[in-house]
């Protein structure tokens, strides 16, 4: 079952924790809004070296700033050695610049802390200790870590029993962050009516809200006849 959640879950992409912002700057760029040599102005010429795919760089200007203390840049640090990104990957690394950041109460810090204990990456695998981090950045209103109860609990996992009804809660509270892939499990819990009354209305409005922010695999539902939809392999999933 666990191999199940696994191949679920493991669509990702850079964007989930690497603010999207131009890579082009001159010194102008920064003069009105962001003190040079500050925490702030490191991590923004990290944001835009990552758009811009010099992941190297990205690493050094997220680690000037890391050095410094800053919660945000620990987490993007532990982000490039997770993913190897600018640095060689290191999972070790991951869990101690994360740790440091969820310290500080980054939630995204904390659900990665989950993953990294959940997968057993670097680490002995530790369920306790994954759930533990999942329930404190949901508590916390992370949508990432409350996507992540929600499939745990839907598909059932070592020391969680299948529950629809409570992924269903789960799947609930991540939509109201307006998370286009929350709003697209929604839109799937209705149309198989798992954790809630089977209903296509209520299936329509959340793959209409999920296409509206961009969700491609809500657009492609929403394209496609009544027939066609019954046909399609629907199942809830997670980006990160």
């Amino acid at each position: 079952m666990n191999k199940i959640i696994n191949n679920t879950l493991k669509i990702s992409f850079i964007g989930a924790c690497f603010a999207i912002i131009g890579c082009s700057h001159t010194d102008s760029d920064f003069k009105d809004h962001i003190e040079k040599n500050t925490s702030s102005y490191y991590i923004k010429m990290g944001n835009d070296c990552t758009i811009n795919k010099e992941y190297e760089e990205a690493f050094n200007h997220y680690k000037t700033a890391a050095d410094r203390g800053n919660a945000l840049a620990k987490r993007h640090v532990g982000f490039c050695y997770y993913t190897g990104k600018g640095v060689a990957q290191d999972y070790e690394q991951a869990r101690i610049y994360f740790g440091e950041s969820a310290a500080k109460g980054n939630t995204v810090s904390m659900y990665y802390l989950g993953d990294i204990y959940l997968e057993g990456k670097g680490v002995e695998k530790d369920f306790a200790k994954a759930m533990e981090y999942f329930h404190k950045a949901a508590s916390l209103k992370n949508e990432y870590a409350e996507t992540r109860l929600a499939l745990l609990n839907y598909y059932g996992a070592e020391g969680v029993y299948q529950d629809y009804e409570v992924a269903y809660e789960y799947f609930k509270k991540a939509t109201r962050h307006g998370y286009s892939q929350a709003q697209f499990n929604m839109g799937v819990v209705y149309f198989l009516g798992h954790g809630a009354t089977k209903s296509e209305a209520e299936a329509l409005h959340w793959m209409e809200l999920a296409a509206g922010n961009g969700h491609e695999k809500a657009k492609e539902f929403l394209s496609k006849t009544p027939e066609e939809r019954a046909a399609m392999d629907l199942k809830p999933y997670a980006l990160h």
